[in-house]
């Protein structure tokens, strides 16, 4: 089961068996897409990416979509202070 909101939910299912057990439930893998940025946003001193995405796309569970908008960037770069961050663009998930 997903979050409906989430990164995962729009993607197919399917079952697989296993031997001795039930079925397992699969998903697609996730292919990220070409980020479509909505602007930029400075990371502010001890920010983590939730609550940057609770101040920028009034979602802390949306923080996947700053990384995701931001390829190449490390995780560990991603909340440093004064980094600039590309925002997504509204609606683009």
């Amino acid at each position: 089961m997903t979050d409906p909101a989430g990164r995962y939910d729009a993607l197919p299912t399917w079952s697989r068996g296993v031997p001795d057990g039930p079925p397992v439930q699969l998903r697609q893998p996730r292919i990220v897409p070409t980020p479509a940025t909505g602007g930029r946003v400075e990371v502010r001193a001890g920010e983590r990416l939730d609550h940057l995405a609770a101040r920028v796309l009034a979602d802390p569970y949306a923080w996947w979509q700053l990384a995701d908008a931001n390829p190449g960037v490390g995780v560990d770069d991603l909340d440093r202070a004064g980094r600039l961050l590309r925002l997504p663009r509204p609606g683009s998930r």
